[in-house]
């Protein structure tokens, strides 16, 4: 954009919301972060525009699609999916642009995430005024039912549908994970019931709510302290893993604006992985591929991988929907080595099974089947707390400090803890593994 627009989001919101913005309006500056409010009774309605210009009267709103919503949007009246929902969010924004005496033409500025587009059609433009205008009327519907709404709502309890909202976190935060809440495949009418019964324990869990008999011998065992264990299901996957094993791990970072070609808003771009070679007479052989510089990491990766990975029968991974989908993914940007990629997907083996399916449980797992959990449970000592890089968004953010800085030592540094978080990740793999052997 030519414009130079005014970054208003930094001013005291009390201030910005009538006195700066509405000078910076009356003076024809273009505005970024534009805050617009309007007051009913008790209640206040908020919004942020991206870019507003009082000079073309176009507010314009970055929003990413998939191609299925960007062509909803662009057809007449048709608003399925995603796209019916942004369509609503942008309606309510001209509502609150109405009450604010503005007469706002909106544009969307669609970030596509259709993976075929390519950086070149990375944004669409589209007008959105008249669609808008007709939205008017359901925004306003919406509005007086808001208002309508009792001041002391009923209490809401929390449910498998509260991970998608803003305020998850805030429900949950006195939850322990071994609260009674976890009990694995508890329906949501019992978790209503604990919730209403003030159930916080176990032991009390097992006196007022009516569990399955497999939850209640589970719960009793976790009680007990019991490692509990269905031998003829293990024995039987551990009898598909079949050698050499190749345990393995991508680390990967992502980006709204594409970096690289054949790369969608937020793609997953693997940047590094470690795997532990593990030979049927126990012997084992390390490696770890770091992409060191700013360029694209996908291609020689790629290429180290399959050639790595060639000899093994089987990929032990931990977690398969995000190995498989990042795999699957470099397939699609680079055909060329499609069907050695797709070998690999046929050989990948995932170890969570034995904890997600209650094949194997030790009740310091808590009900969990996250390896952050898993692998002290099984491995006492083995945990990540004293590295420098400790979990995914840490090796994230120190590969994109290593390839800006130009400070060796630093590089070095950042290396070095990258390095031994991947490798921590694999062995303990093999660690788990060789537990469940002895099993």
């Amino acid at each position: 954009f030519k414009e130079e627009y005014i970054d208003v989001s930094y001013v005291e919101q009390e201030i910005r919301e009538m006195d700066e913005t509405h000078r910076l309006i009356k003076k024809g500056h273009p505005i970024k972060n534009m805050y617009l409010k309007f007051i009913s009774g008790e209640f206040i309605f908020e919004g942020i525009v991206d870019l507003y210009n009082p000079i073309t009267n176009t507010a314009t709103l970055f929003i990413p699609l998939s191609d299925r919503d960007f062509k909803s949007f662009v057809k007449e009246n048709k608003r399925v999916g995603e796209a019916k929902n942004k369509l609503l969010e942008i309606g309510y924004l001209h509502f609150l642009a109405k009450e604010n005496d503005l007469d706002i033409n909106f544009t969307l500025n669609t970030i596509n995430t259709y993976f075929n587009r390519g950086r070149d059609n990375l944004i669409s433009k589209i007008e959105l005024k008249e669609k808008t205008k007709l939205l008017l009327p359901d925004v306003e519907t919406a509005i007086k039912q808001i208002k309508a709404l009792k001041t002391e709502p009923d209490p809401v309890y929390i449910n498998s549908k509260c991970r998608n909202c803003s305020y998850y976190s805030n429900c949950w935060k006195d939850l322990e994970i071994s609260h009674p809440y976890f009990i694995p495949k508890l329906s949501e009418g019992k978790k209503k019931t604990l919730q209403k019964e003030n159930v916080k324990t176990l032991k009390e869990a097992l006196e007022k709510v009516e569990l399955t008999n497999n939850q209640e011998t589970l719960v009793k065992k976790v009680l007990q302290g019991n490692v509990i264990k269905n031998k003829p299901k293990l024995l039987m996957l551990l009898r598909t893993m079949k050698f050499p094993m190749a345990f393995f791990d991508f680390e990967t970072f992502s980006t709204a604006i594409p970096l690289f070609d054949q790369q969608a808003p937020f793609d997953n771009i693997p940047f590094q992985y470690s795997l532990q070679i593990l030979e049927k007479d126990g012997s084992m052989k390390s490696k770890v591929y770091l992409h060191e510089d700013e360029g694209d990491p996908r291609e020689e990766l790629i290429k180290e991988m399959i050639a790595d990975l060639k000899d093994t029968k089987t990929v032990v991974v931990y977690n398969q929907v995000f190995e498989k989908g990042v795999i699957n993914r470099l397939a699609e940007a680079f055909p060329e080595y499609d069907e050695d990629l797709r070998k690999i997907n046929k050989k990948i083996f995932d170890l969570m099974t034995f904890f997600k399916e209650g094949i194997y449980y030790d009740p310091k797992m808590v009900f969990s089947h996250s390896l952050k959990y898993v692998l002290p449970a099984l491995v006492p000592g083995k945990d990540y707390s004293e590295l420098e890089v400790s979990n995914g968004l840490d090796a994230w953010e120190n590969f994109l400090l290593m390839i800006s800085s130009t400070n060796d030592e630093e590089r070095e540094k950042i290396k070095d803890g990258l390095i031994k978080y991947s490798e921590q990740d694999t062995v303990g793999l093999v660690d788990i593994f060789k537990v469940l052997k002895k099993v």
